[in-house]
This record gives structure tokens, sequence and C-alpha cells, in this order.
């Protein structure tokens, strides 16, 4: 019969041993604990045997606890591996279900690559997994493995179960303010290698980024964005006449500068109160929301206007009237006389046809307030006569109603769209777009820049570098930067956002003055876009661009290196002739935006 002494000695041993199991952090091994304390509590209970029994018993233990070690020793190193695998797994399948990636893909694409990392077949990903979490912005992984164990085997105990689990989401971002400008130029109207239109496919594929970020992406909770088509301008809808971002005084330089208006405060004193005018002649003729240019270098720039410098206004297009095409009256013509030996000034009553040189010409130049016939069709008369701004009060016009000429010609795009929280207005937007006019990129985005900009005109953006907040442009068009040459007298273009060639010096780089030709007036608008787009990505903004080719129009080589450079990355740069190919690469951009800032969460 064992003494009193040898069963207080057996329960010491035992419970020492209990102890020191249950402060082992054996991982998920709580139920190995229960299994050899319940074999310690049977062996204290069993006082059956001797003092030999008794010593032979407490070797068994010590023996234990020293397999115990081992083992654990190596389930230790065996997690290590295992939740190393398992982040880089997690940090995958985030990165894959921000490409569109979902089950059975996405379980497939994760259970693949975690058999890769580990080379181990007892690894298994754990069922349901990997999964969203509760919040909806980050994808959870958990794997396990059955671990066989060696000394450990002596307690019955032959396997341990490893787990690890992850989960990744974005890093940083709490919210997100996208700008989505594309093109609407009449090109987009031409067909893609597979048969649809550009701008069909654009569309479809603007619309698929619309529902993927506002409704799947881990950002989505926090995104907001903007539309901005584009054409030769860009039209900002007609809310904000008279704004206070406007020139309304007609201060700026810009806002009457010949050859397209001398300044007349008896007929206006702004852009503005030249359409009040001009509406009265056709009610059609209001301002319908195009801006130019402003003055540079502010056009490539998101700063507001400054009070005391006019220049750093806006100034709402207004196509001049040009010449007209027929005019017959007074001619008067300078030419040197060789025989006399000095100049001859002639004066006749003839008729010359300007049909072929001036194409917006929509207002009478002898009638209304302007009574007094024009003097004739010399360089210095027809300037006179186009800028002028007697006609435009109480004028007559000079076109049908069903005519294109006006103040509004070049206004071809539909407005855009302020940054929003939902995506009915911006899907709305898109899907009534339509194809008209030329391309201007500088314009497109630098509207899609002051969308999201902190600054006036919309000041709708959060300030630069504030924490947890990302910026993005996504620029798309299918050409390249296109201002018509003319071969009038007086303008030697066609209007657009920077005027005419002959005005066009004040808001052109000193590298690209006196432009006499379409390609220094691309070379002249590349320039304007390559500061812009690197003025913005210094403030932080991340810019994707997508160049989207024809089947009978693809862009060139200086077109694609424009919208590279514009990027600052070729990675986010992206060239297709196809629809599907247009959807993909919204769906890598979709994809990119904050997937460089992945990171672990527990």
């Amino acid at each position: 019969m064992i003494s009193h002494e040898s069963d207080h000695l057996k329960r010491r041993i035992a419970f020492g041993f209990v102890l020191g199991l249950t402060r082992m952090d054996f991982l998920s091994s709580a139920w190995l604990k229960r299994s050899i304390v319940r074999r310690a509590i049977r062996f204290v209970a069993h006082r059956r045997g001797s003092v030999s029994l008794t010593f032979a018993l407490s070797a068994s233990v010590a023996v234990l606890t020293v397999a115990v070690a081992v083992d654990y020793g190596r389930a230790i190193t065996t997690n290590t591996v295992l939740q190393t695998a398992v982040d880089a797994v997690a940090l995958k399948a985030m990165q894959d279900y921000s490409n569109g990636v979902r089950d059975p893909a996405l379980s497939t694409s994760a259970a693949t690559y975690l058999a890769a990392l580990t080379h181990d077949a007892s690894v298994s990903l754990d069922a349901g997994y990997p999964a969203l979490n509760a919040a909806g912005n980050a994808i959870c992984v958990k794997a396990s493995k059955a671990l066989p164990t060696t000394l450990m085997r002596i307690a019955n105990v032959d396997t341990v179960m490893i787990r690890a689990s992850a989960c990744s989401t974005v890093n940083g971002v709490g919210t997100v303010e996208v700008a989505l400008v594309l093109d609407t130029t009449g090109s987009m109207t031409n067909k893609t290698s597979d048969g649809v239109t550009k701008l069909s496919a654009m569309q479809t594929a603007a619309n698929s980024f619309v529902d993927y970020m506002f409704d799947t992406s881990p950002l989505k909770t926090g995104m907001k964005m903007s539309v901005v088509p584009f054409a030769p301008t860009v039209n900002i809808g007609t809310d904000y006449s008279g704004a206070a971002w406007f020139d309304l005084t007609g201060a700026s330089d810009e806002s009457f500068r010949s050859p397209a208006f001398a300044r007349d405060s008896s007929v206006a004193s702004s852009r503005f109160g030249l359409f009040t005018k001009l509406k009265a002649i056709r009610s059609s003729w209001d301002w319908t929301g195009c801006v130019e240019a402003r003055t540079y270098p502010y056009n490539v720039t998101d700063a507001a206007p400054v009070l005391g410098t006019p220049d750093s206004y806006f100034v709402p297009l207004l196509a001049p009237d040009e010449p007209d095409a027929q005019y017959t009256g007074t001619i008067t013509q300078t030419y040197y006389d060789w025989s006399k030996g000095r100049y001859v000034t002639t004066t006749t009553t003839g008729s010359i046809n300007n049909s072929n040189s001036y194409d917006n010409s929509y207002l009478n130049d002898n009638g209304g307030a302007c009574t007094s016939s024009p003097s004739g069709e010399t360089l210095s008369d027809e300037t006179t006569k186009q800028s002028r701004l007697c006609k435009y009060s109480n004028g007559s016009s000079s076109v049908s109603n069903s005519s294109s000429k006006g103040p509004n010609r070049y206004c071809n795009s539909a407005s855009l769209v302020r940054m929003q929280t939902g995506k009915t207005n911006l899907q709305t937007k898109i899907s009534a777009l339509a194809a008209n006019g030329q391309t201007n990129i500088h314009q497109g985005f630098m509207w899609g820049w002051h969308t999201i900009s902190p600054n006036t005109p919309f000041a709708d953006g959060k300030a630069y570098a504030t924490s947890n907040n990302m910026k993005v442009i996504v620029l798309m068009t299918d050409g390249e930067n296109t201002w018509n040459s003319a071969s009038n007298v007086v303008n030697k273009s066609s209007y657009s956002a920077y005027g005419y060639y002959k005005n066009a010096n004040t808001r052109l780089s000193a590298a690209n003055q006196n432009v006499t030709s379409e390609t220094a007036a691309r070379a002249a608008m590349d320039q304007l876009t390559r500061e812009a787009c690197a003025n913005a990505r210094a403030q932080g903004i991340t810019i994707y661009t997508v160049g989207f080719s024809g089947k009978s129009d693809p862009i060139d080589e200086a077109g694609k290196q424009l919208l590279t450079d514009c990027a600052g990355d070729a990675k986010r740069a992206f060239f297709t002739n196809s629809s599907t190919g247009l959807v993909s690469a919204f769906q890598q951009i979709s994809a990119g935006i904050g997937s460089g800032s992945l990171r672990l969460i527990n």
C-alpha cells in the first residue's frame, strides 16, 4: 500500500507537470493540453502501487515533458512558415479580388498559390476561404496543417493541428476622389478592330468601371467620382453663368483680345454681356457652358483666381462672329505702283467672297448698331470687321436657325458631372454621350483636375496631402491634340479654347509662340498637357491614361508618348484598338487604384 507521503509526492509531481503545461502557449492546442492534463489527473487518482511505481511514473512524466517541448518547438517553426505563406496568400487574394476575380476562381488561385509557397500537401485552406470580412473592405484567408508528432506519441498524441489566418486590405485609404475624363470627339463614331463604334465601347467600359468602383472595390465606402466629357472644349454647365470666378468686368485681356473682340464698354463690359446681346438676337445664342483656357501659366495649374490678377480668372467661351462670307460695298485697296515708285490707295465698289476663308460668320458686319459700312477687305479692315462689338448690339443674323454657326459653335461636348458619392448621375451622363468635334486633351485633363481639386471653381476635393485620401485622374482619348489651321487673312485658324493662332501667345508657353501651322499648334498643346500632368502629379494625384485607337485611325507614336508622359509611368498608360481591350484596360485601372498600398490588418 502506498504511504501518504508517496501519494503526496505523486500529486506534487503531477500538479507541477500540469502547471508547466498550462504555461505553454501551444498555439491552437488547448485540446492537447486537456488530453495530457486528463492523463495526469488519472495518474494522481490512481492510489494503487508502490513507491517504485511512483518514481517510475515521475520519470515518465519527465519524459513526456521533454516530448512536449520537442514537438512544441517543431510546432512553432511550422506555424511560422505557415503564417508567412498565409500572409502572402491574403495579399494576393486581395489583389485578385481587386482585379475582379471571384469564386470559384478566387479560391482556386489562392489554393494554388498556397501549395506553391508551402510545397506541402497536408496544408489546406479552411472551408469558405478566401472571404470578405464583415466590413467588406478586406479579404481574409485561413489555413491549417496537421503536424505529426514525434515523442508525444507515447502519450497517444499523434498530430497537432497548426492554424494561421490573415486579412489584407488597402493601406491608409479612407476616401478616393476619381475624375473620369472621356473623349467624345467626332472620331469616336469610328469603329474598333472588332467592329464596335469607339463611343459605344467607351460607354460600356466606363459604366463597368463605375459599377466596380462603387459596388465591388474595397475602396467603395469612401468613393467619390466625377465625369468630364471633352472635345475641343469642356462644358461645365450653365449653372455657373455669372459665377465670381469668371471675369465679370472684362478686366482680363483674354475677354477682349484682337482679332477676336475690341473693347467697347458702351456695348458690353464682359463676355456674359455679349451673350446677353446675342440672346436678344436669337434665343439659342445664350452661353451653353464652355470655358476658354486661362492665360499661361494659370492654364496648367488648378490655382484659384487671385483678386487683383484679372488674367487668373476664367473666361466663358464665345466664338467671335467672323467677317462676312460675301461683302458688297466700298473696297479700299493699297498696292505698290512701280511706275510711281510709291504705294497707291484706290477706292472702288464691288464684291468679295470669303466663303472659303471664314467658317463662323453668323452676324451681318454692317447691321444693328454698326451704321457705317466696313471700309474694305484689306488686312487691317478685316480685323476691324471681325473685332468690333457694335454688330452684337441689336445686330442681325446672317445664318438660318438650323445653322451650326454661332457663338457656341465649338462647344461640342456634354456638360460635366461634379464629384458624386453615388453612381446614378455618372452613368446617366456616360450613357447619353454623343460624339462631335475635335480633340483637346489639355482642356479635358484640366477640368478633370478641377473637379477633384480643393480650389475654386468647384473646390469639391479634399486638401492635398489629406491623410487617408487618394486623388486619381483617369483620362481616355482616341486621338491627339488638334487645332485646325485656316486660310483666312486675319486668324489663320479656327477658334479654340486658346483663341486664334494670331492671338494665342498669352495662353502658350514661351517655347511655343507665334503658331502658324497645325503641327506647331499640336506641339504647343502637347507641351501644355505635359506640364499640366506634371503639376498634378506633383500634388500627389495618380494619373492613368488610355489611348483608344480605331481600326482606321490609330493613335500615332507621338500621341502614345504624350499619354505615357502624362501618366508619369508606362505601367499606368494603356493602349488598345478593340472594345474588349478597352474593358480590360479599365479593369486593370480599377484594380490598380489603391493596390500599390495593400497591407495586412491582422
